[in-house]
């Protein structure tokens, strides 16, 4: 559901989150096929109510707060989502490039979230003749041809010129991601159930911690050129957003590092470490940048913190309420 959510709106791929907790939200609102009652009111014991669904991506004129009288009242916004502890509605502010919450708005339904314009056609000025003042007449008929000369385009391939000698466009190249079936497996540990049992941590500019095996130059920035030597480009010594072997370069070597302090990486899920010191164990699953850590010792819990923030700028995101819009619920396991 999220890629043709995603065709259909103008907003940016990097939405692509708001996108599937509004497809996930949609399908538990849903009737199932195996019962015959939606996954929501089973959850929550009450019935749907349908009255402040949108669709995603949807335009809006949202309310703001101006400092200025003279300032516009109202932005032109798009629906992105709900939030999960308050009342209203996320909006995404192209001027502003921010989300925010806000139940003031006014949906503008009538009008479709893509934009369906077509691009206009330019189309080659032509010039009228000049009139002819001699004209010539003549009594002899006119003789049609058939050679009519056809207007070919050019079969010449232009190409960029070669500044750095041959390039090479290495393949798209993914790095794992803990779901599902990594999220399973530790959902399932009968760890002893107490307050902030889980815990997230956010790795901060993490694609920037890889390093690059190819050879690879940059232009540099549009606008922020360096003053007398503009016609230079940069020499990649590290990863870079953008690139197509970034995510892999950083999973690389977030493995090597993560192995330096005595984690083991799991053989079937290659995104879930574990590190055993007597009778404590520390769990770590990662997706992407985003670290998800279970333990059953405070002590270790805190030491593996330290130690990741003194390798990467980290974000500690303390009790994890939420995995990929998947609700956590602690439950005592006596007598299980």
């Amino acid at each position: 559901m999220v890629r043709p959510t995603m065709s259909f709106t103008e907003l940016p791929l990097s939405f692509w989150g708001y996108a599937l907790e509004m497809a996930a939200k949609l399908l538990n609102m849903a009737p199932s096929k195996t019962m015959a009652q939606t996954p929501y009111k089973i959850w929550h014991g009450k019935p749907v109510s349908y009255k402040y669904l949108r669709m995603w991506g949807r335009p809006a004129y949202v309310k703001r707060l101006m400092g200025d009288k003279l300032d516009s009242r109202s932005s032109l916004c798009r629906f992105v989502g709900y939030p999960k502890k308050t009342t209203g509605y996320y909006f995404y502010d192209p001027s502003e490039h921010k989300v925010f919450v806000s139940l003031n708005a006014v949906f503008l339904e009538k009008e479709f979230p893509a934009d369906t314009r077509r691009e206009e056609l330019l189309l080659e000025e032509s010039s009228e003749a000049a009139p002819q003042t001699d004209i010539v007449t003549s009594s002899a008929p006119i003789v049609p041809t058939n050679n009519i000369s056809v207007l070919r385009r050019s079969t010449r391939v232009s190409q960029q010129p070669e500044r750095c000698g041959p390039w090479q466009i290495p393949p798209r190249v993914l790095s794992p991601l803990g779901v599902n079936r990594s999220t399973n497996v530790s959902l399932g540990l009968k760890l002893p159930s107490r307050p902030g049992l889980w815990r997230k941590m956010d790795v901060k500019m993490a694609f920037l911690n890889g390093f690059v095996e190819e050879e690879i130059y940059m232009d540099q920035p549009e606008g922020f050129p360096f003053i007398g030597e503009e016609q230079k480009v940069y020499h990649l010594q590290r990863s870079i957003y953008g690139l197509k072997q970034a995510s892999r370069s950083w999973n690389i070597h977030f493995d090597e590092v993560i192995r330096g302090y005595d984690f083991i990486k799991n053989d079937f899920d290659p995104c879930v470490y574990k590190k055993v010191s007597g009778s404590s164990v520390v769990f770590l699953v990662l997706y992407v940048d985003d670290i998800l850590l279970i333990e059953n010792d405070v002590k270790m819990l805190y030491d593996t913190k330290a130690w990741l923030s003194t390798q990467f700028f980290m974000k500690d995101l303390g009790k994890a309420s939420y995995i990929l819009g998947i609700k956590l619920s602690e439950i005592d396991l006596k007598g299980c």
